[in-house]
């Protein structure tokens, strides 16, 4: 079932229940945009900010040797940190794309740590958003060190159905690590896989 989209307020309060005031000082810091598909973001890791994406879909990435590398999607209901450089605990991304049409909301990192001092309980339900971001940035990244082409598609075809239905060819084979060439043959020897299996 798909799940409800939150503001970030809600998703902060759905893990430790806030005071009224504190809900109210986050609502008062994140700012609402929307962005048009194909609209980007860049230098977004200079910004030192934190983005929650209420519906949507982007995709960070970085540049290397003049070509674009995808580094992470994020969808309804998640988030990234821009944090300061010397704030190694958090992950940072470069720039930002956005794949579909996008409602988001942003605020600056300073914002967000003072209300963190100020309130005991927003600050343990920040620790607990940036750990779930963590271990799924790191859980991710082991996969695509140690699994195959054809294991690293099969996985984020499981996993993340929606951004793979999204996402392009040319985006989802760099997050990957394979060529769009490549990725269309894994593609193409699934389905003939698959059509085997079904007249067998």
């Amino acid at each position: 079932m798909k799940s409800t989209s939150m503001q970030p307020y809600q998703i902060f309060n759905s893990i430790e229940a806030l005071p009224a005031e504190a809900i109210a000082d986050l609502q008062a810091i994140f700012k609402c945009e929307i962005s048009q598909k194909g609209t980007t973001l860049p230098e977004f890791a200079q910004q030192n900010k934190v983005l929650w994406v209420e519906t949507g879909l982007l995709r960070a990435y970085d540049t290397y040797n003049g070509q674009e590398i995808t580094t992470w999607f994020v969808d309804s209901n998640q988030f990234l940190y821009s944090a300061p450089a010397d704030n190694t605990a958090q992950a940072s991304y470069a720039h930002i794309e956005f794949l579909t049409k996008t409602t988001y909301y942003t605020c600056r990192w300073h914002e967000l740590e003072a209300l963190y001092l100020k309130y005991p309980a927003l600050n343990q339900a920040g620790r607990v958003l940036v750990e779930s971001l963590l271990r799924r940035y790191n859980h991710v990244l082991y996969l695509l060190r140690v699994l195959t082409a054809a294991e690293r598609l099969a996985y984020f075809k499981e996993h993340y159905p929606g951004i793979h239905a999204a996402a392009s060819y040319k985006y989802t084979a760099s997050f990957l690590g394979v060529t769009p060439e490549h990725l269309s043959r894994l593609n193409r020897k699934e389905l003939e896989i698959a059509h085997k299996s079904r007249i067998s």
